[in-house]
């Protein structure tokens, strides 16, 4: 069974590209960025996602409700 969790994915641009990355809770933990292709476009600063590991790589499966957690993004 593959390794899941729900984050908060967040996106930056730089140039005409845009970057999905996920922040770490803390300094001493590594940031998760991902592929182009991995996190489907969304519009807002960040969003929910469950993001599964395939391959030593994070992949988004599906955009998770804003309760999933019980924690608000803004």
């Amino acid at each position: 069974m593959p390794y899941r969790k729900t984050v908060i994915v967040e996106w930056q641009t730089a140039g005409d590209r845009r970057s999905y990355f996920v922040r770490p809770g803390s300094r001493s933990r590594p940031w998760i960025w991902f592929r182009d292709g991995d996190v489907p476009p969304f519009e807002e600063e960040s969003a929910r996602f469950v993001v599964e590991k395939r391959a030593g790589r994070w992949v988004a499966v599906e955009r998770a409700p804003e309760s999933a957690t019980g924690r608000r993004t803004g």
